[in-house]
């Protein structure tokens, strides 16, 4: 990974929060590749829901035939510009788990729901999100979308991640240290948007459909 500017990330940050504008061109995502982005993003989502929806189908039928509990999780995350949306899940855990919780990290803990554990290993529980990617709130790529009460104690370096719309996967996702908090991890956050380009997001969009294969054989 290359080192990153943190002076310029600073003096970026500072001159858009204190303006009120986050229209700096500093990361180089020019008017075209947002455009494209964009259009990936929809048409994807598009076509990923579409040929998804059996599956979705049978996940919800499964979750209703074995917990009470709703199955969609939802919560309020923040998104581009600081922005509030509410991030929907398949549910994993149990309605009762306080939703702020520390994330589970093995997999006999008894705050997860039936299916949860096939759930959260072949990351099947993330596909409501492409919801949010239709939506506008999220792009396919970008960072992972903090919960409000990290994000609002954000310093000026670690809040240039909010300069982008957080995505459903990314660097932190495919990284060995995806096992530590999204907010331990933001470098890779910031090094996707200092390098980003369209090919970063179809290599990142690849290895995890690779990833998420694996997981599904391994299951």
């Amino acid at each position: 990974m290359n080192k990153l500017n943190t002076e310029n990330y600073l003096q970026y940050a500072s001159i858009s929060i204190a303006n009120n504008s986050n229209k700096l061109n500093y990361f180089g995502i020019s008017s075209a590749s947002s455009f494209l982005k964009r259009f990936i993003d929809v048409f994807l989502s598009l076509v990923i829901l579409i040929f998804s929806a059996p599956l979705m189908l049978f996940i919800a039928i499964a979750k209703k035939l074995t917990s009470s509990d709703p199955i969609i999780f939802s919560q309020k995350r923040v998104g581009k510009d600081g922005k509030l949306f509410r991030l929907y899940k398949f549910r994993t855990l149990y309605a009762n788990t306080n939703p702020y919780a520390v994330t589970p990290n093995k997999s006999d803990d008894p705050r997860i729901a039936p299916l949860g554990k096939f759930l959260r290993n072949t990351g099947l529980d993330e596909l409501p999100q492409f919801v949010n990617v239709l939506k506008g709130e999220m792009s396919i790529v970008g960072p992972r979308p903090e919960m409000e009460f990290i994000a609002k104690d954000y310093s000026l370096f670690e809040r240039t991640r909010l300069f982008v719309k957080p995505g459903i996967t990314g660097l932190w996702q495919i990284h060995a240290d995806r096992k530590k908090p999204i907010h331990e991890n933001i470098d890779h956050d910031l090094h996707y948007i200092e390098n980003y380009s369209i090919f970063l997001d179809f290599a990142i969009i690849v290895e995890t459909a690779l990833f998420m294969l694996r997981k599904i054989i391994k299951s």
